[in-house]
């Protein structure tokens, strides 16, 4: 999926990447992620949550950062273990 990294979107300070095409655009603020109770890479990593499990303890996870040009993948982390970002979609 094609994107474009913006290190303060729209003059507000938050970096993140822009997905998609006008008029039909989503920005992904880079949150980074929460571990052992701790913040990291704020600003330079976005980790979402899909919507999709894999088995009972673990789930899809969407990867951007602020180096590549594209989303880094898919891969799949413990539900229980780590505080990544969600983002709702209409259907």
């Amino acid at each position: 999926m094609e994107s474009v990294w913006s290190p303060s979107w729209n003059g507000t300070g938050v970096g993140g990447r822009l997905f998609g095409l006008t008029p039909y655009q989503v920005f992904l603020p880079a949150a980074g992620l929460i571990e052992s109770s701790e913040l990291h890479r704020i600003g330079e990593l976005g980790l979402y949550w899909t919507g999709t499990p894999s088995g009972s303890t673990q789930a899809y996870v969407m990867e951007f950062n602020d180096q590549d040009s594209d989303v880094g993948g898919i891969g799949v982390a413990g539900r229980g273990s780590f505080g990544f970002s969600i983002r709702c979609v209409a259907e």
